[in-house]
């Protein structure tokens, strides 16, 4: 069965990415399928971060709006909202991931060497949720402040294949409040936005999230300082 969300097919197809190479050999996978795997998923984990970076950008530049419209007035001349990077752009593939995906997983599920423990790692099946309390898990992320943005460094945390995503938050400190940042799907996510010229605190906080919807406990809010 197919992963029933945007959000958990791309984590699929990303897991399959990552683990097929190691599984040629027990799961007959020929180089041609290795190479469909990582094609796909490096094409539809761009798509869904392009509407994600369209879907924050709109929201900021509405902010931008609405404070240049009515206030209130510092007497500072407002900086337009960052510039929406999309990165650089993977090799396009014809249609119908989807159903190569299904066909891949169908074909691997058919061979000797697909255990249970194969099936588990390469996210065909999903551990067992019955001992996770998914009311109170909660995510941990560390700060880091590198020349290119702020790194928010996260695992799973044990969570993998219970979990799909990470929902990450940022406060700018610039009176916009809390706002959507990313949702993400691979540990570790650079936040690329410019480092304002004063100087500023920036406070991230994460929530886990099973398809559309958010589960558990927000973490803990991290800062750190910026611009200056």
């Amino acid at each position: 069965m197919l992963p029933k969300t945007d959000y958990a097919l791309m984590t699929a197809l990303d897991r399959a990415a990552a683990k097929a190479a190691g599984y040629a050999v027990p799961l007959k996978l020929t180089t041609d399928m290795v190479a469909e795997r990582v094609a796909d998923a490096a094409v539809f984990h761009y798509t869904l971060a392009v509407i994600g970076n369209l879907l924050t950008g709109s929201k900021d530049w509405t902010a931008f709006k609405k404070l240049l419209l009515k206030g209130p007035d510092s007497g500072a001349v407002l900086p337009f909202p960052a510039a929406i990077d999309f990165g650089t752009a993977p090799a396009t593939v014809s249609a119908a991931i989807a159903a190569r995906y299904s066909r891949f997983v169908a074909h691997c599920k058919l061979q000797p060497g697909c255990t249970e423990n194969v099936a588990i790692d390469m996210g065909f099946v999903s551990p067992s949720h019955a001992a996770v309390d998914l009311d109170v898990i909660q995510p941990v992320i560390k700060l880091a402040k590198r020349p290119d943005g702020i790194f928010n460094d996260w695992t799973w945390d044990g969570l993998g294949g219970i979990v799909d995503t990470i929902e990450i938050h940022v406060d700018r400190g610039d009176t916009q409040g809390d706002r959507f940042l990313v949702i993400d799907s691979t540990p570790g996510y650079l936040d690329t936005a410019a480092f304002p010229a004063a100087l500023a605190k920036w406070t991230y906080k994460a929530i886990w999230r099973i398809g559309e919807n958010q589960v558990g406990l927000w973490s803990n809010p991290v800062s750190i300082a910026v611009g200056g």
